[in-house]
């Protein structure tokens, strides 16, 4: 048995190859937090039924005041 055999025979149980989104099986662009464990993309399909809500929606403005560009945030609560 030479070595390229031997090299990567036993699969690792640790590292971000070892984990898969529980929807889809996908492993990239995970989300772990809480024990989510889900990619991005079907995280943004789900949240809503796992009880996630976005919070504000933020408006940024912008206007000239005496020579100078003014910048406002107005957060709006859904």
């Amino acid at each position: 048995m030479g070595h390229e055999a031997v090299w990567n025979s036993h699969p690792k149980g640790y590292g971000p190859g070892s984990r898969t989104c529980r929807v889809c099986g996908n492993s990239c662009g995970m989300i772990r937090k809480y024990g989510i464990n889900t990619c991005r993309q079907c995280f943004r399909i789900y949240s809503k039924d796992i009880g996630f809500v976005k919070n504000t929606t933020i408006f940024r403005t912008a206007k000239w005041e005496r020579g100078a560009l003014i910048f406002s945030a107005v957060a709006q609560w859904s």
